[in-house]
């Protein structure tokens, strides 16, 4: 398994980026529990985290899915060879969640639930 020591990360929210030096909690559940008011935020780390080269969480639009958030996360294999999944949620703590583990433990969530949807990109 390949050490993550030195890893640091990037997050973008609207038209604002945060370095790794001032990430915290505090940050991710301000940021994700007004989601609704930004249009995403992404978590970028420094090297492919397990392939994972970014975790963005955005509100959707659409009347019919108001109040439902959608997580992407992006495995890149090679510069043609890539995995997309996304995830719908009202859930702003299960994006909580999603979001530390990603950035604090530097670890993937378990996709068995996510949808693939790798081929809308192509």
């Amino acid at each position: 398994m390949m050490s993550y020591d030195n890893l640091s990360y990037e997050l973008t929210c609207g038209n604002t980026t945060y370095s790794n030096e001032s990430l915290n909690a505090s940050l991710f559940r301000e940021l994700i529990g007004e989601l609704e008011l930004y249009d995403f935020v992404v978590l970028e780390p420094s090297v492919p985290l397990e392939n994972s080269i970014y975790l963005q969480a955005a509100s959707l639009e659409e009347a019919e899915q108001a109040g439902q958030m959608v997580v992407e996360l992006r495995l890149e294999f090679s510069k043609q060879e890539f995995r997309h999944y996304q995830l719908l949620t009202q859930d702003h703590d299960q994006i909580l969640t999603l979001f530390l583990n990603y950035w604090g433990a530097q670890r993937l969530p378990d996709l068995t639930h996510w949808q693939d949807v790798s081929d809308q990109f192509q």
